[in-house]
């Protein structure tokens, strides 16, 4: 800021023009799973089959009977 100016009346400059760059918008994941087997009886193995799309970076399960796992 020169001498006189204030905040407010200061312009940002990128690139040598008033113009800023183009920010490119990031899709939200959007989580899908599929299971196998869906039935059976207690101490069942279930096998998860991750498709879920626009790259998650982190997981949260929770199974509804107070486990939860995080990775």
């Amino acid at each position: 800021m020169s001498q006189g100016e204030t905040p407010s009346s200061t312009k940002l400059k990128f690139n040598n023009s008033n113009v800023l760059p183009a920010i490119k918008p990031v899709k939200a994941p959007v989580a899908c799973f599929s299971a196998k087997p869906t039935t059976g009886k207690a101490e069942i193995v279930i096998q998860f089959t991750y498709m879920s799309t626009n790259s998650s970076t982190s997981w949260h399960w929770d199974f509804g009977d107070g486990i939860t796992l995080t990775a």
